[in-house]
């Protein structure tokens, strides 16, 4: 995270992980929300503007975003593979969604409903995994402690 954000993300209380997935996609995606509002109000067809859009700037980052870090990289780049799927699985769960519109030819309220509902859940999920993270680095230090008292008294 940037400095500012951590230091949001901090007051506030939050991890560095909901900080991202909130405060962050909020900064980066409010203008895209905006513009595709805009485009989606014009009766020619803005709305597979503002679809085309909004897909066209997620390969954005997803490529170039990611190959510019990568290449920029002094050393090799690790994954946390488990964050990693987290991520993944709900981006293919929305692009499914929308794959799914496409066949139906219509974005209707349901559509609309079912994206909150899987960004929600995401949110929720990143909550979930953070409190499961902190309980096992908890219980790992708790355990290096133990360990090393042992070693003390032996």
């Amino acid at each position: 995270l940037s400095p500012a954000l951590a230091k949001i993300s901090l007051t506030l209380g939050m991890s560095e992980s909901l900080a991202g997935v909130t405060l962050l996609a909020l900064g980066n995606g409010a203008p895209d929300v905006i513009t595709a509002l805009a485009a989606s109000g014009d009766e020619t067809g803005g709305i597979f503007l503002a679809v085309g859009s909004l897909m066209g700037g997620g390969l954005f980052i997803t490529g170039m975003v990611s190959a510019v870090v990568i290449f920029s990289a002094d050393k090799p780049i690790h994954l946390q593979g488990r964050t990693m799927l987290r991520d993944i699985g709900f981006y293919i769960l929305s692009l499914s969604i929308l794959l799914l519109a496409s066949f139906i030819g219509k974005l209707h309220l349901m559509f609309g409903i079912a994206f909150l509902l899987i960004y929600v859940s995401y949110v929720v999920y990143v909550v979930i995994q953070d409190k499961i993270d902190q309980k096992l680095k908890t219980k790992h230090i708790e355990e290096r402690k133990s360990i090393a008292v042992k070693r003390e008294t032996n």
